[in-house]
């Protein structure tokens, strides 16, 4: 039946055969250490995922709430800009008003004022005119002024000659007198 050959190559096969089934559970013991670690690699990055997909949906509800907060902000910034644009714009209006009123009055008040103005202009040219004439007839009295002071000179001492002499006149007439009492 079979001879010892077939056997002998039976054998071998059978041993090539175990072998490499041993072989091949050793490749599917490691296989499956292999399959194992993948599956816990796999188990903690779902884990990590897991935990990465919580924080990120935490930081997008974080975001969400930022946003509305910042809209908000936003909002009101704009309402806040509005009420100080207006507020401002109001203000700038009134002082201006002030401004222009003060200026309407001050405008009216310097027209009804013009002609008095040019009245006086008119006024003082004149009297800068008479100034200049009376400077120059004050310079005309000061040079004459030297020659009334002599003038006066003279006559005061004229008039004490003029006193001297009548004096003289009323003694000679009392001495004339005397002697045409004496004669008579």
């Amino acid at each position: 039946m079979f001879n010892k050959k077939d056997v002998e190559e039976i054998k071998e096969q059978l041993s090539n055969l175990s072998n490499e089934l041993s072989s091949l559970k050793e490749n599917s013991n490691l296989q499956q250490d292999f399959n194992k670690e993948l599956l816990n690699a796999l188990s903690e990055l779902k884990s990590n995922q897991s935990s990465y997909f919580s924080e990120m949906n935490k930081e997008v509800e974080e975001i969400v709430s930022l946003k509305d907060e910042f809209s908000k902000s936003v909002r009101t910034f704009e309402l806040l800009h509005k009420r100080i644009y207006d507020q401002l714009y109001t203000r700038v209006h009134e002082v201006l008003r002030e401004h222009t009123n003060n200026l309407k009055s001050t405008t009216e008040s310097y027209n009804s004022t013009a002609p008095k103005v040019n009245e006086m202009l008119k006024t003082l040219d004149s009297l800068n005119s008479e100034i200049s004439r009376f400077k120059v007839i004050a310079k005309n009295i000061r040079e004459k002024d030297f020659e009334l002071v002599n003038h006066q000179k003279n006559l005061e001492r004229l008039d004490s000659e003029k006193l001297h002499l009548l004096k003289k006149i009323d003694s000679l007439q009392r001495v004339i007198g005397k002697s045409r009492r004496n004669q008579y």
